[in-house]
């Protein structure tokens, strides 16, 4: 086991935080979030978490609200990512290449995106504008590596 990832558990900080308390694991701890979180959240959690994985899904209001419900997304989400990279400071890559300190954020782009590759469609400003920028089916990703890290297979 490389790292223990608490995914989407804003809900049971509290919980996290005693548990912790009772027994600290030696690997990193990995916080993985949509990234709409709040600063005191994130503040609770200073000191705990070894590394952030949030997502920024949209980069204006407007999107935020069609999307998410959200219409403070961005100014939110951008809040909470200065925190976490204030608590983590400059990525740490153990010799295997797996990050163990840090915070790597995830930029999605949805149709209609003013900075989507994919040009608006004349149906992608509703609710289709909240899909993800690539057809059902098809998986587009990017590799992140740490420096110097090689893989073999």
């Amino acid at each position: 086991m490389h790292t223990i990832s608490f995914i989407t558990a804003t809900p049971y900080v509290p919980q996290i935080l005693e548990t912790l308390d009772i027994y600290r694991p030696h690997v990193p701890l990995v916080w993985n979030t949509s990234g709409y979180e709040t600063v005191e959240t994130l503040r609770m959690l200073d000191g705990v978490m070894d590394v952030y994985l949030p997502d920024l899904k949209h980069r204006s209001e407007k999107m935020g609200q069609l999307c998410a419900k959200a219409s403070n997304y961005f100014a939110a989400t951008s809040a909470a990512i200065t925190e976490m990279v204030r608590q983590t400071g400059t990525p740490v890559y153990d010799e295997n290449g797996i990050m163990t300190r840090g915070t790597l954020m995830r930029f999605m782009r949805s149709h209609g995106s003013p900075h989507s590759r994919n040009r608006p469609t004349p149906h992608a400003n509703g609710p289709q504008a909240c899909r993800g920028a690539w057809p059902r089916g098809t998986r587009r990703a990017r590799r992140l590596k740490a420096p110097g890290f090689s893989e073999s297979r």
